[in-house]
């Protein structure tokens, strides 16, 4: 289990083996590190710290070593792994909206995957859908919506209510959850 936790005025990550008695700290003293995310293989972890200056994607072995910036937006926030764990999907706040933008574990130079601001991404279990919410106008509701992991035409599943938090498909890919 990775987890952010506060230390002073920083927020440092933390983990814990399910077997272990104790949790340890993964990063430490740089700044705000939060949104947490473990690889499918279990072999990386990407967050978001604002350690040089901005929110960026920054990504660690998964036990703390050797830290890499994987974006360098104005700000970049909400990561979620693609099934393969080969790419990071996440939103790129520009002028104070938000654009899914893929950028691959390695790094490299992000590719933006909708035109329409989004958020909050999360990709299927078998890898081929991406759940976000999304706005179609500016007036209109926002709605829960997918839209092939690669990119191309959203479609919307139904309106969302007036507060919601972080999607999670089900297992089985059948189904989205939400708080």
């Amino acid at each position: 289990i990775v987890y952010t936790q506060q230390s002073g005025a920083e927020l440092d990550l933390w983990i814990k083996d399910a077997t272990a008695s104790q949790p340890h700290p993964l990063v430490q003293h740089a700044g705000v590190n939060r949104q947490p995310i473990i690889s499918p293989d279990g072999r990386y972890v990407v967050f978001v710290s604002n350690r040089s200056g901005r929110e960026h994607l920054w990504r660690t072995d998964a036990d703390g070593t050797h830290p890499v910036e994987l974006t360098r937006g104005d700000s970049d926030v909400d990561p979620t792994f693609t099934a393969d764990g080969k790419a990071v999907i996440y939103r790129r706040l520009t002028s104070g909206r938000g654009y899914l933008h893929r950028v691959s574990v390695d790094g490299g130079e992000p590719v933006q995957i909708m035109e329409k601001p989004a958020g909050d991404p999360a990709v299927s279990p078998d890898g081929s859908l991406i759940v976000v919410y999304h706005r179609p106008a500016p007036t209109s509701t926002v709605n829960l919506t997918t839209l092939p992991v690669n990119g191309g035409e959203p479609r919307s599943i139904r309106v969302l209510p007036g507060h919601f938090g972080r999607f999670r498909w089900t297992p089985d890919g059948h189904s989205v959850a939400w708080s």
